[in-house]
């Protein structure tokens, strides 16, 4: 009996038997390290492994414009006052031999008189400007040219144009002690700084009718005022 041909038949058998293993093996594995690497979708189509990413950064919006400085304009000045911020320079403060100054009595006829109107005209030939009030001396035996009267202070200068007139009011006796005489009325005018003189003082006569006055320590000034009552006012009613 030959028993050659049944050995030689299962070797060729084993070894295609082999060989068809190991070509599963290999497909296998591909397939497998396909796997770590891919996922395929339902539609059959291959993607990448979702990795994890950094979510964009979104610039933050502006904030808003910071104001600018608000710009202010410079306060007007009264009656051409040119250092209340009005911008313009006021007229000269008036010189003495272009002011005409006269003396009037305020009380009734026959009454001691206590109050006296100051008339300032301009006689020149330009715009001038009166500052603060009148220092009027009543009187050499004064000690003092006469005070302020507190609460009627105006605080603007007086423009004067030519052959205009201003007002003062002067409260010759109130009820102060110290009584004395007065033949003289002696006014000095004001620059722009409070009490500068600008020139000599003007002698101004005494009222007409009127030979003495009787002053005391009592008696006050106001500022000059293109308003008549302004400058009076406050004066008559003492």
């Amino acid at each position: 009996m030959n028993t050659t041909k049944p050995t030689a038949l299962t070797a060729r058998r084993s070894w295609k038997t082999c060989v068809a293993t190991l070509a599963t093996t290999a497909a296998l594995l591909g397939a497998t390290a396909c796997q770590l690497g891919t996922s395929t979708s339902s539609s059959g189509s291959s993607s990448a492994a979702p990795q994890a990413t950094t979510a964009p950064t979104t610039p933050s919006a502006p904030g808003p414009a910071e104001p600018k400085p608000a710009q202010t304009q410079g306060d007007s000045g009264k009656n051409g006052d040119g250092g209340k911020g009005s911008g313009q320079a006021a007229a000269a403060p008036c010189a003495p031999e272009a002011v005409d100054i006269t003396a009037t009595n305020e009380d009734a006829k026959g009454a001691p008189v206590r109050h006296l109107k100051l008339t300032a005209l301009n006689t020149g030939a330009k715009t001038c400007t009166l500052y603060h009030y009148p220092i009027t001396q009543l009187g050499p035996d004064a000690g003092a040219p006469a005070r302020l009267l507190e609460g009627a202070e105006i605080n603007e200068p007086t423009v004067l144009a030519p052959n205009e007139k201003a007002y003062a009011g002067v409260l010759v006796a109130g009820g102060g002690m110290d009584e004395y005489e007065i033949t003289v009325i002696d006014v000095t005018l004001q620059g722009r700084k409070k009490l500068t003189n600008i020139g000599e003082a003007k002698r101004v006569p005494l009222p007409a009718g009127v030979k003495v006055l009787y002053g005391d320590d009592g008696q006050r000034v106001t500022e000059w005022s293109l308003s008549e009552g302004i400058a009076m006012r406050p004066i008559t009613q003492r």
